[in-house]
């Protein structure tokens, strides 16, 4: 009876220590690196209108996002991390309607991140992360080139700042290592300028707002934890 005792209580020490280790991780004084990768598709699509048809090409824009972070509070993170990404700022179609592309821009932004970890189960966490920053956008205009042809224009760029909401999971394959699974961009505000042209032919919008879903990617991030 006693090494049966003995050994529950062995086998008890063994699972328990595991889990502390695992919730060390993002304990007060923890270190937090690494990096986020997200993609949005969207497939080519054929509108026919009468005998008219238009093809319009897909698209994908992606994201990725190297993150470093210190745990100021157990469970709350704050951090610093880049976002580089690719996005359809507009479509053009030829003069004849029988072409139409993509306004494809790359993009470079920082941002200072908030993020708390709530536990669901051993291992497992749901995070609720706020991010405040700045980006910057370039691309280059697509305008018509006879009737049925596209050719480049006029450069654009976009430069914002904002504060965004990102929830998600975080699963930890082992103490110090763990997998995320966030929605990018699910609530948002953002104040952007753009410029198209220069000189005589400059022309410069500002716009943004609150937005709920646009843009929304989902993106699957691997973090690596450093216990005190």
């Amino acid at each position: 009876m006693k090494k049966t005792i003995l050994k529950m209580l062995v086998v008890t020490g063994m699972v328990t220590g595991a889990v502390l280790s695992s919730n060390a991780q993002i304990s007060k004084g923890s270190i937090m690196l690494g990096g986020s990768l997200g993609a949005n598709m969207s497939m080519e699509s054929k509108t026919t209108v009468g005998t008219t048809s238009l093809t319009t090409p897909g698209y994908t824009e992606w994201n990725f996002s190297p993150t470093a972070g210190y745990f100021v509070a157990d469970g709350l993170v704050v951090g610093l991390g880049l976002n580089l990404d690719s996005k359809s700022m507009g479509e053009v179609s030829s003069a004849d309607n029988s072409k139409t592309e993509h306004i494809m821009g790359s993009g470079l932004g920082i941002n200072l991140i908030v993020r708390k970890y709530f536990e669901i189960e051993s291992n497992v966490y749901f995070h609720t992360q706020a991010g405040f920053g700045y980006s910057s956008m370039s691309a280059t205009d697509r305008v018509a080139d006879g009737a049925s042809a596209l050719k480049d224009g006029d450069k654009i760029t976009t430069t914002g700042m904002g504060i965004n909401i990102t929830p998600g999971l975080t699963y930890f394959v082992s103490p110090k290592w763990g997998i995320d699974l966030s929605l990018n961009n699910i609530l948002a505000y953002n104040s952007n300028t753009t410029t198209i042209g220069d000189g005589a032919t400059k022309v410069e919008t500002t716009g943004g707002g609150l937005t709920f879903g646009a843009g929304l990617t989902p993106t699957l991030g691997l973090f690596y934890y450093m216990g005190k």
